[in-house]
Order: structure tokens, then sequence, then C-alpha cells
């Protein structure tokens, strides 16, 4: 077969995945359980993201910190059960889809591994009053260039809008035309939002429209547990009493870096309950980020958080007690691991075989 066949296949099989995953949505009304693995394959357990019918891994590859250095750490993942590679065309100025898309086709396995990219250098919240003629411009050149550098000539999951801040957002007409068109194309199979702010309204917004696929979004021990939220928040209290009599050096408690999964400035904790419940009714995938982020999990809590779910002496680091509650939500597909070293990836990948006694 030539080359220009095994193409034309390829994004044959493609837009037919789309078709599908649309008579899929609309015939499905079985009640949901995706917190049940799909499979367990050599200790790594794997679940459908939602309607699109993709089995992935439920621990994913989370690519904010890869430089072109890396390789082997994309290498590693993939050769011990990690099939989901998440990334963004802003990550290490764009230096992440890189490493992945040499690591993946260096090892031959593009149809192997489900590689989700986002539009991280578009703003969509600047484009709302754009015509339809320049939003599909703008998002054409992210994702020719994620494209490029992924070496790929599709994208499993294409998230657009990235990190919106405004339900609007999520379900513009002119974005959604833009979509339709690259899935015709065969140049992307599913869709979805990710959302940092208002995150709770904004998915909400993106699963009432019904267009997007996926939905990426903080749920964590704070975004989920109500006890742990108001300990989070206390703690808050706390910081910002001592910050006033303390003065700057007060003032930086909790702030610039947290630990080895990276801190950063305080997040808005809102409950996702509700979100989690509606897009497990609409048979949305769901992708967790922020599982242990210190901006929502400061290590000031971290002993009262685990007495309040687990075990003093529960044998989990703090990280994979956060990453495994994540993942015991029924509602969750799989939850993002942002990893920079061998070490979080040992860590990453005994989450399968644990509970949150250990």
């Amino acid at each position: 077969m030539s080359k220009k066949t095994k193409d034309l296949t390829r994004r044959e099989f493609v837009k037919q995945a789309g078709l599908g995953a649309a008579a899929i949505a609309v015939a499905s009304t079985a009640p949901l359980n995706l917190s049940q693995a799909a499979t367990i394959k050599n200790g790594m357990g794997y679940r459908t993201l939602g309607r699109t019918g993709l089995e992935i891994s439920e621990v994913a590859l989370g690519g904010g910190s890869l430089s072109e250095t890396e390789s082997n750490l994309v290498r590693m993942a993939v050769s011990k059960g990690i099939n989901f590679l998440e990334t963004s065309s802003n990550y290490r100025r764009s230096q992440a889809e890189t490493t992945i898309g040499k690591t993946v086709k260096s090892m031959g396995i593009r149809d192997k591994v489900i590689i989700l990219t986002k539009t991280g250098n578009l703003a969509m919240s600047r484009m709302l009053n754009a015509s339809a003629s320049e939003v599909e411009k703008a998002i054409r050149d992210e994702l020719e260039g994620s494209l490029q550098r992924l070496e790929t000539d599709y994208i499993d999951v294409f998230i657009c809008p990235y990190s919106a801040t405004s339900p609007e957002e999520a379900a513009s007409p002119a974005l959604q035309e833009a979509l339709e068109k690259f899935k015709k194309e065969g140049k992307i199979r599913f869709t979805g939002v990710s959302t940092h702010t208002d995150y709770a309204n904004v998915c909400m917004a993106a699963i009432e429209e019904g267009y997007h696929d996926t939905i990426v979004l903080p749920i964590n021990f704070a975004t989920v547990h109500p006890q742990i939220r108001d300990i989070v928040m206390g703690s808050r209290t706390s910081s910002a009493g001592a910050s006033e009599k303390g003065g700057k050096q007060g003032g930086k408690q909790g702030g610039k870096r947290g630990g080895k999964r990276g801190g950063g400035r305080q997040r808005a904790i809102l409950d996702v309950r509700d979100v989690l419940k509606a897009a497990q009714k609409k048979n949305i995938g769901v992708i967790a980020i922020k599982g242990g982020h210190e901006g929502f999990l400061p290590p000031s809590v971290h002993d009262q958080i685990k007495s309040a779910v687990a075990a003093s002496d529960t044998k989990l680091s703090f990280h994979q007690l956060a990453y495994r509650y994540v993942l015991d939500q029924p509602q969750v597909s799989a939850v993002t691991i942002r990893m920079t070293s061998m070490l979080h990836l040992d860590e990453a990948l005994v989450l399968s075989q644990k509970t949150l006694k250990g």
C-alpha cells in the first residue's frame, strides 16, 4: 500500500470515529460506571473516555514540563502501559509536543497511544466577537502547528478552548463550526474544553451545550470533599491572619513553589460534584487535573487530609493518596500527572494497584 493510500485510509478512519461517537452519545442511556477499569494489563488500569469509546490508561502522562531532552521519560511511561499522553502547544514553548512527537514516531506506536493536546497559545476569550473565518484561522494555525510538532496527521483529543474563563467560550458557535470542519478533514477525532477559572460553570455550560466530548478540570480533595474544602479554606484564613501580623514574610506562606509537583498561587476552590454527575449522565469523558496541586492542597494541611480520608500511617505518599482519591471518583476517566522525573513516573505506575490505605 502506498503512503498516500495509507494516509487516506487513516483519515477516513478518523472521520468515521467522529461520526460513531455522535451515534453512541444519542443511543446510550445505560447508567455509567467509569470508575471501573475496562481492563487491567500488567498492573495498569484502563478506562473508557466517555462517549469517545477510547480506552485510555487511567494515569495520563502530563507533559507540562517535558523538554526536548526528556524523551526517555515518555519512552519509559509508554513501555510501562501509559497510553494517554497529555500536552499543549504552549508547554515548554512547544518543546513538550516536539518531544512526544519524536518519541512516538521513533517507537512506531502512533496507533497505540492517545494524544491529547490543547490550543495553549489561543485565548478564546479574546475571540468571542470575532468572525467565523477569523476564529477558524486562529484555531487552524494552532492545530497545524501541533500536528507538525507531534509528527502526526491527526489529534485524538483536541482541547479548544484551552483554559476557558467563561461559559460563553465553551459554547461558541464559531468555535464549533471550525472544529467540525477539522473533524471532516480528518485532523481531529474528538474535542474538549479545559478550564482552571470558574471551572464549575464553564464545564456545566459545555456539558449542557452537548458538543464537546470531554472536559478537563481541577478535581482533587478540595473540589470534591466538603470537609477537606473547609480545612483548606480554614488554613487560608489562618494564613491571611499571619500575613497581616507578619507583613511580607507572612504573606508569602503557601506562595511560590510547593513541592515536587510544583506549587504556586492559591487557586479558587469550587465544588465540582454536580459537574461530575452531569458529565456522567451525558457520557462526557472527564479528565482530572490538579489532583495534588499545592494551590489547592497546601502542605500545611496534608496531615489533616490524611487523617480525614485514610489511616495516618498509610503507606502512600501524599501525592499518591491525592491521585488515588481522584481515581476513586466514579466519573473520572483519567488523572493527568505532570511528571518531571522517573521518581514521579514510578509513583504513578503503582496507583492502579493501590487503595487509600496503601
